[in-house]
């Protein structure tokens, strides 16, 4: 089994806990993924500092009522605090905060290549010897069971410890492709912000704009799934480039300056 239907698997198991006649729950939740991801695409790097402050602006009303716990007081006043702190956090450290999301988008795209070149096979021969096929990856623990670790976590040491066993090198390669992407992206985060914006506001808008279309095909359109394997990480990539670009130019990194003013001759005398 291709390490490419991980994606089906995924989806079949949340498929497998909704409603009867509730297939639509998927193809909504993907289409509005989808959008959200091509409105990062086309105006994210613009939006940006806008949904910073409001993501740590939740955040911090998030945090409220666990504040609100240990100081004793007043639960709704706290929340409000908190988010309005969360806010202004938000707004001073928005270069931080960018900084931090580059960073994290280079490491998943040096994983996405590590995994394509190096760990296509093991994983391949891990999916097909120790795939549990009839619980489709996710086995949810049933009522009567005492304790224990959840599945999800279980299966993610035996795949760790099946590539660490297959893979020369794995750990140390893993960590240093990690740490150096990361930190890259963080110091380009810095030095540069526009260019981190653009490219932020395209990587996450195409991730969730691919993952929407998928999860709607595979509600809607299954046979459509193929085609999104074979010719989806193309498209992805053009579509990448096309939002990076246009997000640059959205920023006006490449607005032209203004030629400097030269004075004009002085007028000969009448």
């Amino acid at each position: 089994m291709p390490a490419s239907n991980l994606p089906t698997l995924i989806l079949d198991a949340a498929a497998r806990h909704l409603p009867d006649g509730a297939a639509w729950i998927l193809i909504a939740a993907g289409a509005v993924v989808g959008g959200i991801g091509l409105l990062f695409m086309v105006k994210g790097a613009r939006l940006a500092p806008m949904l910073a402050a409001l993501v740590v602006a939740a955040f911090g009303a998030g945090a409220g009522p666990v504040v609100s716990n240990l100081t004793h007081a007043p639960l709704w006043p706290v929340v409000a605090g908190c988010g309005v702190v969360g806010l202004g956090l938000g707004v001073l450290l928005f270069r931080v905060w960018l900084a931090i999301l580059v960073g994290l988008c280079l490491a998943g795209a040096g994983l996405s290549i590590y995994t394509g070149q190096v760990l296509r096979d093991p994983l391949n021969a891990y999916l097909t010897s120790g795939l549990d096929r009839e619980q489709q990856l996710v086995t949810l623990p049933t009522p009567g069971d005492a304790g224990g670790s959840p599945t999800w976590t279980a299966e993610a040491t035996q795949l760790w410890n099946h590539l660490t066993g297959n893979v020369p090198n794995f750990q140390a390669s893993f960590f240093a492709l990690v740490l150096s992407t990361a930190v890259g992206g963080f110091i380009l985060g810095l030095a540069f912000p526009r260019l981190a914006r653009a490219f932020w506001a395209a990587s996450f808008g195409t991730g969730l704009l691919l993952s929407g279309v998928y999860g709607v095909l595979h509600a809607g359109w299954p046979a459509g799934l193929p085609w999104v394997n074979q010719w989806g990480p193309m498209v992805a990539g053009v579509m990448w480039g096309i939002s990076m670009v246009y997000n640059l130019v959205d920023l006006k990194v490449f607005g032209t300056r203004k030629a400097a003013a030269t004075p004009e001759p002085a007028k000969a005398g009448a």
